[in-house]
């Protein structure tokens, strides 16, 4: 049992030694099993890369798989009865029901119920402990704790108590039938000892920056199990990789996660080995494995980059830079329109091809769509990674608009918002029509939509136009007569208003609807995700809540809840296009130019999201508890630095950094501080 560590700076060759290495012990020891674990994201790319280097074009004893899959495979072989897994969508539901339920016994959070994403960020708390092991005892102490005037709050204890009584409401609600994703490695840390194949295997962590505590645990069960465990971080080669100095520290997390390893190896009394040092040069006083085909051969300007980004280093770059701009754009669309001319001549000039290019951004609210559509527009293949929330969505919008009418009996804004959706299958002239009418004569309420329309005003309503409107009024009240009934009867349950729901989209035709949609934002095989979504999200409360017995206005706001939960993505189309990525979420391999757009005060470094059940005080109250979640804000300033130094790394010959001088509301901006650093190298 050991511990072999592969270290190296960004773009020295630790992943190409190490998939090197792993496929010459694969094929001495094809008895033997080997398995990589990436992030998630990452597993599809890796297969191929180790494909395309292995010289027989195959891995039959390499697996590569993320955390969840290496569970799943070890579930299957020990034969353990895989409960259901609940999704980020299943848990809103079920934490908004719990809400509802629990609201006159919630101290703090009982006035929050109603607040635009409330729910998702009660679910990301109770995430957190699960991801963290925290149990509910341990931060019911810590809320005893908080009540004494010398230690805390009064507010806090009666948050802590809130949350304690949320988690505990879900735990007992998917008690014996469900399980979350963050429970997962839990459940694989009891099973893993009885796997054999585990046991004769050799693992590989690749491309992580860290781990959480239930990712160490079960890092401590392997480390005791498999003959050898490999894992490469991201340090420099001339760095102490077990002397930790404090969190400003460039490559901290590399180093807090080296010493997490050592002491797990210390404690189980597995030997470590002597790291692997990768690096592009001799490194005085270290015996390092120099790699002449480092990530940088080809330029001089991202080397001293990367060996200079966020150091203490004085140097200077005293020759001419060819190989990394930095551009002014006066507006973000000036910046992507520079982007899109630099790909135009690189591809056409220069011989690079459009999947050796990427546009980047810590603002892709801001600068996707603009990208994509200015990309397009060049007749530019490009693949925007970006998954989008469709709360917005206009067959969204024709759901929640439905709704509204019936529990808001009705009313005039009810009305004409789902008419306006543009899914009521009614023109838009049509539409007109019965606003002008609606607000002339004062229809307002059901019984208003439910009686013969009779009155004319001011003469430019005649016989003709009232039959027309009537016409309109029956379509529309027959259209969610079958709906209503269902919602307002006192004997449906949550089961019999998902199928009536489910019935109404059915009738109504929205599949087709939606296929057809000519909306700019949604495209192609995200119309046909939307409305497979938005049909699981309905399957998943028939399944979760079904024998619920819930009001039409409660019923609506659990189905908002799951609609949060919504993201849309695709994969690309095609290999040979311009990635358009987020600097933290989009992996990106064997780049060798980058576009580093929207550099600006407020976007690099991004600014901390504010919206949380727990304060960065209450926070730092439970660290000094002993109680560690997710990182603070001025943690995350670190971490973001961290990320930057990755991804400004990551192109092999280019770099193109681009900031813009004011917003589209004409506001000035400022360029972030590291276009400033930039400019003094």
């Amino acid at each position: 049992m050991s511990l072999q560590l592969i270290l190296g700076s960004s773009g020295a060759g630790k992943s190409h030694y190490l998939y090197t290495h792993i496929i010459e012990e694969s094929m001495k020891n094809p008895d033997r099993n080997y398995i990589v674990v990436v992030p998630e994201q990452y597993t599809m790319a890796i297969q191929k890369r180790l494909v395309s280097m292995h010289p027989r074009k195959g891995i039959l004893n390499i697996d590569v798989v993320s955390f969840e899959r290496l569970a799943y495979k070890v579930f299957e072989e020990v034969c353990e009865d895989n409960l259901e897994v609940l999704d980020d969508t299943g848990k809103n539901l079920i934490i908004k029901r719990v809400l509802e339920q629990n609201k006159d016994r919630l101290k703090y959070f009982g006035s929050n119920l109603s607040n635009t994403g409330f729910v998702s960020e009660m679910k990301s708390v109770i995430s957190e402990m699960l991801q963290y092991d925290i149990k509910p005892d341990v931060m019911q102490d810590a809320a005893g704790a908080a009540y004494s005037e010398s230690e805390g709050s009064a507010a806090l204890q009666y948050k802590l108590d809130d949350i304690v009584l949320v988690y505990n409401a879900f735990a007992e609600y998917i008690d014996k039938n469900y399980i979350t994703k963050e429970e997962i490695l839990d459940k694989l840390c009891n099973k893993v000892t009885g796997s054999e194949r585990i046991k004769n295997c050799e693992i590989v962590f690749d491309g992580f920056t860290g781990f959480t505590p239930v990712q160490y645990n079960l890092l401590t069960i392997l480390l005791s199990m498999c003959p050898k465990i490999y894992v490469s971080l991201t340090i420099d080669a001339s760095e102490r990789e077990n002397s930790v100095r404090g969190r400003e520290e460039l490559f901290f997390m590399s180093k807090d996660c080296v010493s997490k390893l050592y002491k797990i190896c210390d404690e189980e009394h597995v030997k470590v080995l002597e790291p692997v040092y990768i690096a592009g040069r001799e490194v005085p006083g270290k015996n390092v494995i120099v790699n002449v085909n480092s990530r940088f051969k080809n330029s001089e300007e991202l080397d001293f980059l990367e060996q200079n980004l966020f150091r203490n280093n004085s140097g200077r770059f005293n020759q001419k830079t060819d190989n990394i701009v930095i551009y002014e754009g006066a507006v973000a669309k000036e910046e992507l329109t520079f982007a899109a001319g630099e790909i135009i001549r690189l591809t056409r000039l220069c011989g690079y091809r459009y999947n050796e290019i990427a546009i980047v951004t810590a603002d892709m609210d801001g600068y996707g769509k603009l990208a994509a559509n200015i990309l397009k527009q060049n007749d530019i293949p490009y693949f925007l990674d970006y998954k989008r929330h469709v709360t917005d969505n206009p067959f969204i919008a024709a759901i929640n608009g439905a709704l509204g009418i019936i529990e808001n009996n009705y009313s005039y804004d009810s009305v004409l918002g789902f008419l306006r959706t543009g899914m009521s299958g009614m023109e838009r002239e049509d539409i007109d029509l019965l606003d002008n009418y609606c607000v002339a004569v004062g229809i307002r309420g059901r019984a208003k939509w439910h009686e013969p329309w009779i009155r004319k005003f001011r003469g430019t309503v005649n016989n003709t136009d009232l039959e027309k409107l009537n016409s309109l009024r029956t379509m529309i009240t027959d259209m969610l007569d079958p709906l209503e009934e269902v919602l307002k009867s006192k004997e449906s349950d949550v089961a019999d208003m998902v199928k009536a729901l489910y019935e109404f989209l059915v009738r109504e035709d929205m599949e087709k609807k939606v296929s057809v949609l000519n909306d700019s934002e949604y495209t192609g095989d995200e119309y046909t995700q939307l409305y497979k979504k938005v049909i699981e999200v309905l399957d998943k409360m028939y399944a979760l809540l079904g024998s619920e017995k819930v009001g039409v206005k409660e019923f609506n706001k659990i189905l908002a809840s799951g609609f949060q939960e919504i993201k849309i993505g695709l994969i690309p189309q095609t290999n040979d296009c311009v990635v358009i990525g987020d600097i933290e979420r989009t992996r990106l391999d064997n780049i060798k130019v980058m576009f580093f757009v929207g550099i600006n005060d407020g976007n690099v470094p991004k600014k901390a999201d504010s919206r949380s059940v727990l304060s960065e005080s209450d926070r730092e109250y439970l660290e000094n508890k002993g109680i560690v979640m997710s990182a603070s804000v001025r943690e995350k300033a670190f971490t973001q630095r961290f990320y930057l130094y990755l991804i400004m790394t990551k192109s092999a010959e280019k770099l193109y950094m681009s900031y813009a001088v004011k917003n589209s509301e004409g506001a000035v901006l400022m360029p972030s501080y590291i276009i400033r650093n930039m400019r003094k190298m």
